[in-house]
């Protein structure tokens, strides 16, 4: 009853779903709760929604973490079988399924959009990058001994993307998007976490040395996940605007700000 008060109070002619649980290895210990969360929060979402405001558009984001366990060649795109490998995974795919179901039967406009991994200033140390920017910046302010960065598996590669560019992109989706459709949000490109830690190496202000933790290693997926943006591409004419290295060095600077007050 709440949600439907604030979205009946409200009126919003646009609803952007990203509500949920998110960590794929989290799920793997409290299942339940990601399916709770991300499958029933999305029926309340989509319900608050069809009695309050019926005619909104709802642009449901869910993950490339469908795609987790996909043998589709190449960069992946929409029509590809998802396949998750989590329960995280496999709860956003049911989530689409609710949205595509109050699409099909209920007549909701909702649009289904899967982002790829992204990063940015301001993102949790619980993802690779701002940790990796994090420890770094810890360690350029550690006055004695040898700086050591804990990383896990190096190997590992991912679609990634700035956070600013998948914002865009959603906007660019709400607007735009068909209902009842899927877009993949990609940079199409496999990019290694030891690249990621080699930018952050070189970007810092001492030397590192790099240390493998065996609370952080994960094996590496036989291979790795890569998008491909064309139907959003076409669609909306979006492309990615920040580079990677970009990113990284405004991560960096985000935590030099935060934890130094540079």
């Amino acid at each position: 009853p709440s949600l439907r008060r604030v979205v009946a109070d409200f009126q919003p002619d646009q609803v952007y779903h990203l509500a949920g649980l998110t960590r794929p290895s989290e799920s793997l210990r409290i299942p339940r709760e990601y399916y709770l969360v991300n499958v029933q929060g999305t029926v309340n979402v989509l319900e608050a929604i069809r009695q309050a405001v019926p005619d909104a558009r709802c642009l449901l984001v869910s993950s490339a973490e469908v795609y987790a366990c996909s043998t589709c060649p190449g960069p992946v795109q929409e029509t590809c079988q998802p396949v998750p490998s989590n329960p995280y995974g496999a709860s956003k795919l049911l989530a689409e399924m609710v949205g595509l179901g109050y699409w099909r039967d209920l007549g909701s406009s909702v649009v289904i959009a899967r982002p790829f991994n992204h990063s940015g200033p301001g993102q949790s140390e619980s993802f690779v990058i701002s940790d990796f920017c994090r420890q770094a910046v810890l360690l350029e302010n550690k006055p004695e001994g040898r700086p050591t960065i804990q990383v896990g598996n190096l190997t590992s590669a991912r679609d990634f993307l700035d956070v600013r560019d998948v914002v865009a992109a959603y906007i660019d989706l709400a607007e735009k998007g068909a209902a009842g459709e899927a877009y993949n949000i990609a940079s199409g490109q496999a990019t290694t976490i030891q690249a990621i830690l080699d930018t952050v190496l070189s970007l810092a202000k001492v030397s590192i040395k790099v240390e493998v933790s065996p609370e952080k290693y994960r094996p590496a997926t036989a291979q790795p996940v890569v998008g491909s943006s064309e139907k959003l591409e076409k669609l909306t004419g979006w492309r990615p605007r920040y580079s990677l290295h970009q990113t990284i060095a405004e991560t960096m600077q985000f935590w030099r700000k935060t934890l130094i007050g540079e």
